[in-house]
């Protein structure tokens, strides 16, 4: 599932990267619209892109909660189970925005931090 939502964050990122374009290109003629596989595709493709940006917004939250509950597991003393969410983060890092990054590095830091001093 995560993957899923990786792949789908993905795309998500390379279209709102390409959006964010500061390159100006001379507006495209008025098209009519008004045919019906026209409006179904712009439907369908406006779609897609509210899917994959509410896909992402998810897999970022899911991320900073998963986060969370590694550092309680670290504060809790259930080092294993916080290593267990950290690994499955960190197979997933390059998905996340460098925010939740460096979050992540934060809680394997404070992990390996607290197995340090219970040796």
């Amino acid at each position: 599932m995560i993957q899923r939502f990786a792949i789908v964050f993905l795309i998500a990122a390379g279209l709102m990267v390409g959006c964010d374009s500061k390159k100006e290109e001379p507006a495209a003629p008025a098209q009519p619209s008004g045919t019906p596989a026209v409006d179904q595709v712009t439907k369908d493709i406006t779609k897609a892109v509210d899917t994959a940006k509410n896909a992402a917004q998810d897999l970022v939250a899911n991320a900073e909660k998963r986060i969370q509950e590694a550092l309680q597991y670290v504060k809790e003393n259930k080092l294993d189970a916080a290593d267990k969410i950290l690994e499955e983060l960190e197979a997933i890092r390059n998905s996340l925005p460098e925010a939740v990054q460096k979050q992540l590095t934060q809680a394997r830091t404070a992990l390996d931090a607290a197995r340090k001093a219970a040796r």
